[in-house]
């Protein structure tokens, strides 16, 4: 029995993102790790616009784009949203080989249907999204999350992320933003998208 449940945390995706502020954490980071963040963030920006793959600010990085136009300050890693149908029109060599010439490390975890880029200090992830067979939601792609579907965090509806999406600040950056302003993190924080949380401590 004890095997089974080991095997069951290892299958079910992970929840990191709706979790990650009841770890104790920094509350702040230093000013070279913030400047590695604009650098990554403009770099991801450059990157996915030549390559035409459709892509917004999500997750925690859409938080604090809305509050302070900027990440959050104990916030130490990017988030942006991608979409499949886009990714599936090119090569995924072409992809890697678009951020190598950025200075830009990308890997990808199919379990979770994630990329994460790397540059100096900073990380980002690009969280890759599909529409639904009915294209009124868009869903995580990775194998875990069609194991786990009805997970709460993994879908919103695929209006909020029609073209052509508004634009925020984001470290002085003009970045895409979903429609809606918060609407989104109802359905990626359902339980707690109407309060700020912090890590322990901050």
């Amino acid at each position: 029995m004890f095997i089974l449940f080991l095997i069951y945390l290892s299958l079910k995706p992970s929840s990191a993102r709706n979790a990650w502020y009841t770890r104790k954490a920094k509350c702040s980071y230093p000013s070279s790790h913030t400047q590695d963040l604009v650098s990554l963030a403009k770099k991801i920006k450059l990157t996915l616009e030549k390559t035409d793959i459709e892509f917004f600010l999500c997750y925690g990085s859409l938080w604090g784009a809305i509050r302070i136009k900027r990440q959050l300050p104990w916030d130490k890693n990017l988030d942006f949203c991608i979409m499949n149908e886009d990714l599936t029109k090119i090569e995924e060599a072409t992809i890697y080989r678009a951020f190598r010439h950025t200075g830009v490390t990308v890997s990808y975890n199919p379990k979770e249907g994630e990329y994460t880029a790397y540059f100096q200090s900073a990380t980002a992830s690009l969280t890759v999204f599909q529409l639904s067979e009915d294209y009124a939601s868009l869903e995580r792609i990775g194998w875990s999350h069609k194991l786990f579907k009805n997970s709460p965090g993994q879908q919103f509806p695929s209006r909020l992320a029609a073209p052509p999406l508004p634009f925020i600040k984001f470290f002085n950056e003009s970045m895409p933003v979903p429609k809606g302003d918060i609407e989104i993190q109802k359905f990626l924080y359902p339980d707690n998208w109407f309060r700020e949380m912090k890590p322990p401590g901050c």
